[in-house]
């Protein structure tokens, strides 16, 4: 792993502090500066994930605009808007923002939370069958213990939640994204030499693959900290619940 120049050496530390509520979820905090190197040095990545802060705080935040312009003939994008309010004006400022992000992505996830702090006009299911119009192959929606959504170009496919005694939500979302990602490795459709046939996933393909985040997240929220499982520790999950 290497460090975008003006990694380390900061005057002064970054803090984001969280507080959690009688049932797990969290409220937050923020003291953050937040810059990006015109040139961080990426190495045609594979994927290039990006969100929340990263893409609400200036002046950073146009910086990622730039990388993600740069990258997208090489690099599967995938963004999880993960609303942290007190960067916007408003919501209307938020969308605007938020969908500029989404036109140059892949993949997006997000929570039924944030979706309707952006638009409480529409269902987080209306707004992301808009976001698919935008250009994403995928866009996913995650509803807590009611279980996760996800739409694609062949339709699409909504689950349950796997059960679980939530003791943290810190990190569910991130669990989410990560395996939602790692299916697709799995799957063969990361770069962006694989455009076309991410873009060509069928529904049933799509929810095998939201099966595999949505136990991720299941995990992560059964223990404390934001502790997102490996591929070995969701493996024997799987096979848990499986029976093999």
């Amino acid at each position: 792993m290497d460090l975008a120049e003006g990694s380390v050496g900061a005057t002064r530390t970054a803090t984001a502090r969280a507080e959690l509520d009688e049932k797990g979820s969290a409220t937050y905090q923020f003291d953050i500066e937040w810059q990006l190197s015109p040139n961080p040095g990426l190495t045609a990545p594979l994927v290039l994930h990006t969100g929340s802060i990263a893409t609400a705080l200036q002046p950073g935040c146009d910086a990622v605009a730039e990388l993600i312009d740069a990258n997208a003939a090489t690099s599967t994008i995938s963004f999880d808007p993960n609303i942290r309010s007190v960067f916007f004006e408003d919501a209307e400022e938020a969308l605007s923002r938020v969908e500029t992000v989404v036109t140059r992505s892949d993949v997006v996830k997000a929570s039924d939370e944030d979706m309707r702090w952006l638009d409480p006009h529409s269902s987080p299911e209306e707004l992301a069958a808009r976001w698919l119009t935008l250009g994403p192959s995928i866009v996913a929606v995650t509803f807590g213990a009611h279980g996760s959504f996800a739409i694609c170009a062949d339709g699409d496919e909504r689950i349950p939640a796997y059960p679980a005694e939530v003791v943290d939500t810190v990190g569910a979302g991130d669990a989410f994204m990560t395996g939602l990602i790692d299916a697709l490795w799995d799957l063969g459709l990361l770069g962006g030499h694989r455009r076309g046939q991410l873009r060509d996933i069928g529904s049933a393909v799509l929810r095998e693959v939201i099966k595999v985040a949505a136990l991720s997240a299941a995990l992560t929220v059964a223990r404390p900290g934001a502790a997102l499982p490996d591929r070995a520790i969701r493996d024997r999950a799987a096979n848990r619940l499986t029976g093999d």
